[in-house]
């Protein structure tokens, strides 16, 4: 009798744990996706439905309908698979490019897409009616360059605001149909030549990619302009991994930006790359420190399903790519170098607002270190709450969840999940 009803107690304070994960679930979801104040939710419009205006004259009427906007709490209207990818069917290990851009850069698209040479999924920034025209003609004159490609756009009236970095890679990466997905900014060409090709061939040889919680970095580079120039262009990219360590060799290229930001990428550790060959195997695992993850940025690919997302409220230059790799190292994430793989940076005016931005960016990168993590997806949750062996460890993880900074929250929350993986406690 005494077994029968401990066994009910632990029955009941199972079902009111998993009740409660809902519950925190579902209002952090509301709390994180009900900012709208009014716009509306997210959409989904392709070009069929589009009725009898041509997508021109929809996206006009719908811009011209929203209202001015100078207010950063205030969320900018989202329209998803505005044009939809024409190869449908993607396979679930299938990788698709993540990439996001202002209208002024369709050219470093095309570049980036060519050498890709594989499924994309395009966020694009709309803040104008010029933006609109720049877009239609863009995809007018490229049907044929786009046809592994799916189009989104954040919309927004405004002339104040700056360029919602984090909310354009959040779009693109949660459009993507796989379960894998390389993370570029559009300023980055991706190679060798035919890099879609090679680098599912590569994965198809590691046996970690989707078992643990690893990153896959492409080191990125930046080559040397010619005497007199300001830029290097296109024309100058290597095309393979022996032309890269022949151009470093004779400081014709190196990381990127490594005299201006050196911590954003050192710890891809580039001396390996350079010194590894075919025989070394495909990647190389990294060490990154807690005072190296401060600053750490890469460009990686990854396994969609669990990973943080970005974390929209920072606009402009300043910790918006940061944050994300924070909360990957917070959620136990793992970082390992791809050998054969990497990116060159398209070279480019800075922006003039730069500075003031990261000025902007410094109490949101406070208000960040402050915030509670990500709502995890209730599915997962779920699983979290089985696996435990005593209580005790998933309440303390809901309780950090909901109260503590993330800081703390994130460290403890790790704690608990390792511990409930691997069934002790």
């Amino acid at each position: 009798m005494v077994r029968r009803q401990n066994g009910a107690a632990s029955n009941r304070t199972l079902i009111r744990l998993i009740l409660l994960v809902i519950a925190v679930s579902t209002v952090r979801f509301i709390l994180d996706h009900g900012r709208n104040l009014g716009q509306g939710p997210l959409l989904q419009l392709g070009i069929e439905n589009s009725s009898s205006y041509s997508l021109r004259e929809s996206l006009k009427l719908r811009f011209e309908n929203l209202p001015l906007n100078n207010d950063r709490r205030i969320r900018p209207f989202i329209l998803q698979n505005i044009i939809p990818r024409r190869r449908g069917g993607l396979k679930k290990q299938e990788i698709v490019l993540a990439t996001h851009l202002s209208t002024l850069k369709f050219e470093n698209l095309l570049t980036q897409l060519k050498y890709w040479n594989g499924p994309a999924s395009v966020a694009i920034y709309i803040s104008s009616i010029e933006d609109i025209n720049r877009l239609v003609d863009f995809t007018e004159h490229n049907e044929q360059v786009l046809h592994e490609t799916s189009i989104h756009l954040v919309l927004e009236r405004t002339s104040e605001l700056p360029y919602p970095f984090n909310m354009l890679r959040k779009l693109a990466m949660e459009s993507i149909e796989s379960d894998y997905f390389l993370a570029l900014d559009v300023d980055f060409v991706p190679f060798p030549l035919n890099c879609h090709d090679q680098l599912l061939s590569t994965l198809s040889r590691i046996s970690i990619l989707n078992k643990e919680k690893t990153l896959f970095i492409l080191p990125a580079f930046s080559v040397f302009p010619r005497k007199k120039e300001q830029y290097a262009t296109a024309d100058m990219f290597p095309l393979s991994k022996q032309h890269v360590v022949d151009l470093v060799a004779k400081k014709k290229m190196g990381q990127f930006r490594k005299s201006v930001y050196k911590p954003g990428h050192a710890a891809t550790q580039y001396h390996i790359w350079l010194r590894n060959t075919n025989e070394d195997g495909d990647i190389y695992h990294v060490s990154v420190g807690l005072k190296q993850a401060e600053f750490f940025e890469p460009y990686v690919l990854g396994y969609k399903p669990g990973i943080p997302r970005y974390w929209e409220e920072f606009r402009g230059f300043g910790w918006d790519k940061i944050s994300f790799f924070r909360e990957c190292r917070a959620a136990g994430y793992r970082y390992a170098v791809l050998n054969e793989f990497y990116c060159v940076h398209l070279d480019h005016p800075l922006a003039e607002r730069r500075a003031e931005e990261e000025i902007e960016n410094e109490p949101l990168w406070t208000h960040f270190l402050n915030y509670t993590i990500h709502p995890i997806p209730i599915a997962q949750m779920l699983r979290f709450a089985f696996k435990f062996r005593n209580k005790n460890h998933f309440q303390l993880a809901t309780r950090t969840t909901l109260e503590l900074p993330s800081r703390i929250s994130l460290k403890l929350f790790g704690k608990c999940w390792a511990r409930a993986a691997t069934g002790h406690g």
